[in-house]
């Protein structure tokens, strides 16, 4: 049977030996099943799995799909990245909360054979495109898939915030962090 997906981008982050050894299997997992196999430039660095290195640009370009093997702050990078370029992002969980990741590390192979004979289903997600204006200017924007965090950083004091949501004022904040 053909696979659903020919060009797959693998990206981890080096936390353990275990994410390098999930992620040279995966590979080698891939390949076998004749998918070309593109890594994400830091992976490939860090963990010397034999392949294509590829900036996230060019796995836009090229990748039919991502599999992001790590914990939830990993693939939520890899989202923002990736986003522009609409490809599809899997996860596999090596973290330790694994919200966003929806393959668990001990099913992988199995799961990712299933995606690449097609039985899979795919989810739109919305992202938040947070901002935050000082004075009316921007001084910070980024995309965040499930939320975003403020917070007085180094500062010792509270920080004053005004919430505004679709440009719509909601409230007034006087607080460490939001």
């Amino acid at each position: 049977m053909a696979a659903s997906f020919q060009r797959v981008a693998l990206i981890g982050k080096f936390q353990s030996p275990d994410v390098a050894d999930s992620l040279r299997a995966l590979a080698d997992f891939l390949r076998a099943r004749g998918c070309t196999v593109l890594i994400a430039q830091e992976t490939a660095r860090n963990i010397g799995v034999n392949a294509q290195a590829a900036s996230y640009a060019e796995i836009g370009a090229q990748a039919e799909l991502a599999v992001v093997v790590g914990g939830d702050g990993t693939m939520l990078a890899a989202a923002r990245n990736l986003v522009e370029y609409g490809v599809p992002v899997v996860g596999v969980n090596q973290g330790r909360l694994g919200f966003m990741t929806d393959i668990a590390a001990s099913d992988m192979l199995h799961k990712i054979g299933q995606l690449l004979d097609g039985l899979h289903s795919t989810e739109q997600r919305a992202l938040l495109t947070a901002r935050v204006l000082r004075d009316g200017q921007s001084v910070f924007e980024t995309l965040a898939l499930n939320d975003g965090v403020v917070n007085k950083g180094a500062a010792s004091r509270l920080v004053e915030l005004q919430v505004h949501v679709d440009r719509q004022f909601v409230f007034d904040l006087r607080a460490d962090g939001l």
